[in-house]
């Protein structure tokens, strides 16, 4: 019954996928897929099941609704367009058509013992990890045990928990109601499925097999990204769909509304499975971009595709509402004792944020402390990413793209966000391992860094990249 529901929800992903954008290769069709058909189905599940209270119907039902209704969907665009029907219809790249050489045998043979190693070891060990099982794997066991209000319930006792977004519980409940009992092989299908898509969009930007096997594989093999493989936390799944919102809205290659289109789709789902908001960074440098391209019609999706993100998709009503932190956040404002002059933080919010970093003794210290679980996460990438950023601004003399940018921010707010976080927490040192877990999202958007056009360009003039 598992193998059956991905398969179908892989097929109302590739609809879905095709629907919105039909030009994307068969590497990113097939990845994309994947992330597409989990979203729209956990997204089913949270309204027709946790919200509307249908208890009774099963997860095979809502998987055909799904599958029927976005077939309709690319049935309908195909037939606006006035085209035929092509059920595997996808835009080869030039690189397809070459065969591969010695060496990027090598980098796929070796992936695939990786992803093979990591899929064999999820679907042997069970959650084992502390935070798995109290924060994503409880909820979904309750409930299945008959507390059927458990991700909205009140009571002080699952305070903790039910501060945490519920994606990736609503995930782990639908692998148990399809039979299987151990969740961990989304993870690693998560894992297989984006490493798919890398090589996509790597070939996207570099124009070379080899290049885009490579720089794959040192993205899947990086010390954080490997590590959270074999975890049932929302890390991973963080970075997958934060990763797809960076690339298609701020990538060179990323110029029609289709494109950003993916990008919007998955920056909404964000929300839902982390409360950081990190996903304010790839949609504020996307503005940007919309206004440097001098496009209305860029523009003007860039305006849509904001006010959809904040108010409209229910993913983000749920960060917005139901967070518990915010209502005490607003609450604590007025009786804190501000230590800067209101005319230069004019907000009260700035205010409270600048208390917490000046006042705390442990900010500088937290800092530097942080630099290490962020640097073993990231290891060789962070270097490679650094001199690629250092060699386009000294040899190339151009600024760093949109995508580096936001690479750079995501590295600042995790460092930030913890100093501001363990400024208030006297156990900080002991997040060290959560540390180096969350560092791992700034992984994507460095690796599509360092696969700059610009350098890749430069470099192809020195060395024969196939």
């Amino acid at each position: 019954m598992f193998i059956l529901t991905l398969i179908i929800f892989l097929f109302s992903g590739w609809f879905l996928v095709n629907a919105v954008n039909n030009k994307l290769s068969l590497f990113e069709k097939v990845g994309l897929s994947f992330f597409f058909g989990l979203a729209v189905h956990v997204f089913t599940v949270y309204i027709l099941v946790l919200r509307l209270k249908y208890y009774d119907i099963s997860q095979f039902v809502l998987l055909i609704i799904e599958l029927f209704l976005f077939f309709l969907v690319y049935w309908i665009v195909n037939h606006k367009k006035n085209k035929k029907f092509i059920f595997l219809e996808f835009k080869k790249n030039k690189s397809e058509k070459k065969k591969m050489n010695a060496g990027s045998i090598v980098l796929v043979f070796i992936s695939v013992l990786v992803l093979l190693y990591t899929f064999v070891q999820c679907i042997y060990w069970p959650p084992t990890t502390p935070d798995a099982l109290d924060l994503y794997d409880f909820r979904p066991k309750l409930f299945l045990e008959g507390k059927k209000d458990i991700f909205f319930s009140t009571d002080p006792r699952l305070k903790y928990q039910n501060q945490y977004p519920p994606f990736t519980s609503i995930m782990h409940l639908v692998v148990y109601e399809t039979g299987y009992d151990n969740p961990k092989v989304m993870y690693s299908l998560a894992y297989i499925f984006f490493y798919i898509l890398l090589i996509g969009t790597l070939r996207k930007e570099t124009k070379s097999d080899f290049l885009s096997l490579l720089f794959s594989f040192l993205l899947i093999f990086a010390p954080g990204i490997w590590w959270n493989s074999f975890l049932s936390v929302t890390n991973l799944i963080l970075m997958e769909y934060l990763g797809i919102a960076t690339f298609y809205l701020l990538s060179e290659t990323a110029k029609e509304n289709s494109d950003f289109a993916v990008g919007i789709f998955a920056l909404t789902v964000v929300p839902f499975i982390r409360m950081e908001p990190f996903w304010i960074i790839p949609l504020f440098l996307f503005f940007i971009k919309a206004m440097l391209v001098k496009k209305l019609k860029v523009f003007t999706f860039a305006l849509g595709g904001i006010l959809f993100t904040i108010f409209i998709w229910p993913y983000n009503l749920f960060f917005i509402s139901y967070q518990l932190y915010l209502p005490k956040f607003f609450k604590f404002i007025p009786r804190v004792g501000y230590p800067v002059k209101m005319a230069t933080l004019p907000d009260k919010g700035l205010a409270l944020v600048a208390h917490k970093l000046v006042d705390k003794p442990t900010f500088v210290e937290s800092v530097v402390y942080s630099l290490k679980p962020t640097f073993s996460s990231l290891n060789y990438i962070l270097i490679l990413f650094i001199g690629f950023i250092v060699e386009k601004l000294i040899w190339i003399k151009k600024i760093p793209s949109l995508i580096q940018i936001a690479a750079f921010m995501y590295l600042l707010a995790i460092v930030l966000g913890f100093s501001y976080f363990s400024s208030g927490y006297s156990e900080w040192k002991e997040l060290y391992y959560s540390l180096f877990r969350m560092s791992a999202i700034a992984a994507p958007a460095m690796v599509w860094g360092i696969a700059d056009p610009v350098v890749i360009k430069k470099l192809k003039k020195f060395i024969d990249f196939k």
